[in-house]
């Protein structure tokens, strides 16, 4: 055993495998895809069918102006306004500025063809407009909430994989070599690729004793190496956090 510790380069390894930390805290990766892949398509698919309409509304409710507007047509819905009343599709037009304008927006039944409304529509954008008390959509801001609970979760995600990839690299770089005495190895079959659960104890430049565990791919070069049943194998370990160490071999470093 001491030779196969010898055998691992001395600090700082730059020789370090990449395969060896990319592979740390796995699950996270496809995790993060889903929710970024899946939460994203969901996203772009609300934000096409509501157009942006949730967001003018915000806009039309703390910043319109008011004119006045004529009804050219109604429309029956199977649509309801939020306070369950039944909807219709009001068309109209109205003048801004000497310009003709023409919109559309839901509103309760009331409305008729030839009627003068009250139209409401933003100052510096005048093609964003409503009847007043009506809404340009009758679907929630669902952009932002599958946002919120899929893109940015996933986001974190990433990032936390990331964050440990590199902190893990980081460890095999400086940390210290030390010899660590196996005490179980158990091949758990239900995630995929098929891992061993590793339990171990060593003792630190100090020479007091630790124990942790470790996650291992079955097929990787450790995993093989364990599965031969040894009673001892190389670990590193961060001098002052002893909580922090990996399991490896002279193999996962590059020559």
């Amino acid at each position: 055993m001491s030779r196969e510790v010898r055998a691992i380069p001395p600090a700082p390894r730059r020789s370090v495998r990449w395969s060896l930390v990319v592979w740390h805290r796995w699950p996270l990766v496809p995790l993060a895809f889903f929710l970024l892949i899946y939460g994203g398509l969901w996203t772009l698919m609300l934000f096409f069918a509501s157009a942006g309409k949730p967001i003018d509304d915000r806009k039309l409710d703390t910043d319109a102006q008011t004119i006045q507007g004529l009804v050219t047509r109604v429309e029956s819905t199977e649509t309801f306004m939020e306070d369950g009343s039944e909807a219709v599709r009001v068309n109209y037009e109205f003048s801004v500025e000497s310009t003709r304008m023409f919109g559309f927006s839901f509103a309760a039944i009331g409305p008729r063809n030839g009627d003068t409304v009250e139209v409401q529509y933003l100052a510096d954008a005048p093609h964003v407009n409503r009847i007043a008390g009506g809404r340009l959509s009758l679907l929630g801001d669902y952009v932002t909430t599958t946002f919120i609970i899929t893109v940015i979760p996933g986001v974190a995600v990433l990032l936390t994989w990331i964050v440990g990839v590199l902190r893990l690299r980081d460890l095999l770089v400086h940390g210290d070599v030390a010899v660590a005495h196996v005490l179980a190895v158990r091949t758990t079959a239900w995630p995929v690729p098929v891992m061993l659960r590793v339990h171990f104890s060593f003792r630190d430049h100090r020479a007091r004793e630790c124990t942790g565990h470790h996650w291992v791919r079955a097929r990787s070069r450790l995993g093989l190496r364990l599965s031969t049943s040894p009673s001892s194998i190389a670990i590193v370990h961060d001098r002052d956090q002893t909580h922090r160490h990996h399991l490896v071999i002279a193999d996962e470093f590059a020559t």
